[in-house]
């Protein structure tokens, strides 16, 4: 095996590079979105360019936007995030108690905020608390979040 010479890898590095920002420029790219339609056409561009016959095929996608997402505890709402789809809900959402949780997974990006976690948990659950997960990540959804937190609740 041939090492790559260094001019051509720092070609190669600098050519990744200005692909991902193009990619990562176009928005969030989730399904049935405007960043999912820009990927689609800049990628067909960049195969068309190279020389590839390129086609796009679209179909039909019932979807839900979340028009608000916040989880709203003791009065204070908490703003958030909504990573998958969920049922459609009324305009109440869906609500529940705390004590109603069964498990929780907890990701964050920051290993020091761990012993601040459980001792959260600990003052909201008190010593009934739910079947608990803490997992450090390098990262989330989107660069601002600190905090995931994935729970399920069994409400009747």
């Amino acid at each position: 095996m041939h090492a790559m010479p260094l001019s051509d890898f720092v070609e190669a590095q600098a050519r990744a590079a200005k692909w991902l920002a193009a990619w990562d420029g176009q928005g969030i790219h989730r399904t049935a979105t405007a960043g999912d339609l820009a990927g689609a056409e800049w990628l067909a561009q960049e195969a068309a360019a190279l020389g590839a016959e390129v086609t796009i095929e679209e179909f039909a996608l019932d979807r839900l936007d979340p028009i608000e997402c916040f989880l709203e505890l003791g009065g204070r709402k908490i703003a958030a995030v909504p990573v998958f789809d969920a049922p459609a809900t009324d305009g109440e959402g869906v609500i529940g108690r705390l004590a109603d949780m069964v498990t929780m997974t907890v990701f964050i990006t920051d290993a020091r905020l761990g012993d601040r976690f459980t001792q959260l948990r600990r003052e909201i659950f008190g010593d009934n608390y739910p079947a608990s997960a803490l997992i450090t990540v390098a990262g989330l959804a989107r660069p601002e979040m600190l905090v995931e937190v994935q729970g399920i609740a069994v409400v009747a």
